[in-house]
C-alpha cells in the first residue's frame, strides 16, 4: 500500500545518501 512504498522510498533516500557521502 502507500504506507509501504514510502517506507520503500525512504530507506532508497537513505541508502543514497549514505552512498554519496562515502
Amino acid at each position: 500500500g502507500a504506507v509501504h512504498d514510502r517506507d520503500v522510498n525512504a530507506a532508497r533516500n537513505v541508502l543514497a545518501a549514505g552512498l554519496a557521502e562515502s
